[in-house]
């Protein structure tokens, strides 16, 4: 029987808070072709568009950046041919069509909030930054401003994934105090 290896890793007490959260989201076009790359490129520029103009229109912030905020950052993929969503208690609630769809993956940044609250209320702080922010994305979707070549993204198709800080590079995320550290071993 081989014997255990144990081993310590503990946290230098240098903390330092979390540079920013990020969240993945997504939504789907399910009718198009998804291997019609005329159709995704304009998938990219609209999306792209649509953020800019959301910059200008009080959403500060949100597209301000052309090293980050440009078509070449923009996921547009084939997506699977049926997606089901389940419920928390694994029942499928939602089932869509088959065929080939168009994938379209975002991630939504937002600084951390430092201010003299506790990091957990920071973090929820940017949590509903990030949810008013993809609430906004539904509502372009819903009012035909994602639609391309007389395609639009499918107002069932969006879901917003977990939310989770970022620490610098070299130093990983305490999730007891949601602070960032060295890790010695």
């Amino acid at each position: 029987m081989a014997t255990p290896i144990k081993c310590l890793i503990y946290y230098i007490e240098e903390k330092r808070l979390p540079g920013h959260i990020e969240t993945l989201g997504e939504f789907f076009y399910y009718t198009g072709s998804c291997s019609d790359e005329t159709v995704l490129d304009k998938i990219k520029s609209n999306f792209i568009n649509q953020m800019e103009i959301l910059e200008k229109s009080g959403f500060a912030g949100v597209c301000s950046d052309s090293l980050e905020c440009n078509v070449g950052n923009v996921s547009v993929t084939c997506g699977p041919s049926t997606r089901k969503k389940r419920s928390a208690y694994g029942h499928p609630i939602r089932s869509m069509r088959s065929g080939s769809a168009i994938r379209v993956e975002i991630k939504i940044a937002s600084a951390w909030q430092n201010s003299n609250v506790s990091t957990t209320t920071s973090l929820n702080i940017s949590r509903h930054i990030q949810h008013r922010m993809f609430d906004k994305i539904i509502d372009i979707g819903k009012e035909g401003k994602l639609t391309v070549d007389g395609i639009g993204p499918s107002a069932e198709s969006f879901v917003l994934g977990y939310s989770a800080p970022v620490c610098a590079a070299g130093l990983f995320l305490r999730q007891d105090t949601l602070t960032c550290g060295k890790i010695n071993q």
